[in-house]
């Protein structure tokens, strides 16, 4: 392969992070090849940058915006820029595109070329540095919350329709912007879910109330897709208060619970989720619900033939364990599943019962 020097260095002061234009992720230290690789003048998902954000032990992040400047060298032939971002690495189907932003000019992006996948931003040819500067939103006026644990991968896509050498796609000082907080504003010792004939009844105990306007009551019925079904005013006493809820009307099935804790401010925060299961008694209960390393399963004493199973909502099979005969109780290690929620299955010779858990 025939290399060409450099026109500018992979790294600098003056351009930021430079790479081979129809090269995306096939730099060799700021030395591009011949062009017969990478996207060229159209996006391609297999060619993108990558930064992650996480948010650490005891805090909580709301990232509102992924800042960048951004231009190519030498170039502007089909030189596209679109950013989308995901919460669990690109491993699941929960990629999403920015929702516009601020462009180079100062205005609002238009919807056609707005920074998503479909409608990409057009980069400018800018040879004395990389000064260019774009605001991309990340879910709009709401941010992506961060709990404990949890991280933002953002994936910068480019093209570049022109073939010559010496043409360079350029980041510089690429950040995120939003709001972190050490701790929840407000302690819940308790929330629970209970089922009362066709209503729900919700209830949490605070504590540490400071500077709370309200409490949103959310539901699920597949615990990822929750919606506001009432509104709980926060009274700021100190000490602890006891809230509740009623649900009318609850769908008879598995339905998920959680508190979105709004301060006076504006900003918010999430409780943990809690899970009722409002259909036919099950003789099967699962501990904790969510979870994340492992489950207990409590059951009926097993059979010789008791085997247990956790299946995804589709049906589709993904552990098989043996219960021990004799046996009330079985422990599975989930730690291997992805995020989300799935089906336990306890079959004893002809019965089966079967609850749904959340994987963290």
């Amino acid at each position: 392969m025939e290399l060409q020097l450099r026109a500018v260095p992979a790294y600098s002061t003056l351009y930021g992070m430079a790479y081979g234009a129809k090269h995306i992720m096939e730099m060799e230290d700021g030395v591009t090849a011949t062009p017969v690789f990478g996207p060229g003048g159209s996006l391609n998902r297999t060619f993108y940058t990558q930064f992650t954000i996480g948010a650490a032990t005891g805090n909580t992040v709301r990232v509102d915006s992924f800042i960048l400047n951004s231009s190519f060298y030498n170039t502007s032939t089909n030189t596209k820029l679109a950013i989308v971002y995901s919460k669990t690495g690109f491993t699941t189907s929960d990629s999403t595109n920015v929702t516009g932003g601020v462009g180079a000019d100062g205005l609002t992006l238009a919807g056609t070329a707005n920074g998503a996948f479909a409608t990409p931003v057009s980069l400018t040819n800018q040879t004395a540095g990389t000064t260019t500067n774009y605001r991309f939103a990340l879910n709009g006026a709401d941010g992506v919350l961060l709990q404990t644990g949890e991280t933002l991968t953002v994936r910068i896509y480019n093209s570049c329709g022109s073939s010559s050498a010496g043409r360079y796609g350029k980041i510089k000082d690429a950040m995120f912007k939003g709001l972190a907080n050490n701790a929840l504003p407000v302690t819940i010792q308790q929330f629970t879910a209970i089922a009362e004939k066709n209503n729900v009844q919700t209830s949490w105990t605070i504590s540490n109330e400071i500077n709370i306007q309200k409490y949103i009551v959310e539901r699920s019925l597949d615990g990822s897709n929750f919606i506001s079904v009432g509104t709980v005013l926060a009274s700021n006493i100190n000490g602890t208060k006891k809230y509740s809820f009623t649900d009318m009307n609850a769908v008879k099935q598995v339905i998920y619970y959680r508190l979105k804790i709004v301060e006076k401010d504006g900003s918010f925060n999430y409780s943990k989720i809690v899970v009722l299961n409002n259909q036919t008694k099950s003789s099967i209960n699962i501990f904790p619900n969510p979870a994340k390393n492992q489950i207990a399963i409590t059951h009926t004493t097993a059979t010789e033939n008791g085997i247990v199973l956790v299946t995804d909502l589709l049906g589709k099979n993904i552990i098989t364990q043996k219960v021990n005969a004799n046996t009330n109780q079985t422990l599975i290690n989930i730690t291997a599943l992805k995020a989300g929620v799935y089906v336990v299955k306890f079959l004893n010779g002809t019965t089966e019962n079967s609850l749904q858990f959340i994987k963290q």
